[in-house]
């Protein structure tokens, strides 16, 4: 998976949003914190959202994927998701 730091500064800025918008560190917290998660790293909720908010675009989508990473998602499971996903 591609680093933050090997993006452009307005991706890396974008990024920083929305790792730090307040519903996203909200929901990202609501899913690590499920003592029973329904897929393993949780990367089945994390697909549904990354799903919801790329509209197709697979680099929005890894854009995304950063940021919940950013914001405390577990890494393997949004790297599972991203994989899965089907843009």
């Amino acid at each position: 998976m591609i680093t933050k730091q090997d993006l452009p500064q307005k991706v890396q800025d974008a990024i920083d949003a929305i790792a730090n918008d307040p519903d996203v560190k909200e929901l990202v917290k609501r899913v690590e914190s499920d003592s029973v998660p329904t897929t393993r790293h949780n990367y089945g909720r994390y697909m549904t959202f990354i799903t919801t908010m790329c509209q197709g675009s697979e680099n929005m989508g890894y854009i995304i994927g950063l940021a919940l990473i950013q914001a405390g998602a577990n890494r393997q499971g949004v790297t599972d998701a991203l994989k899965i996903h089907s843009f």
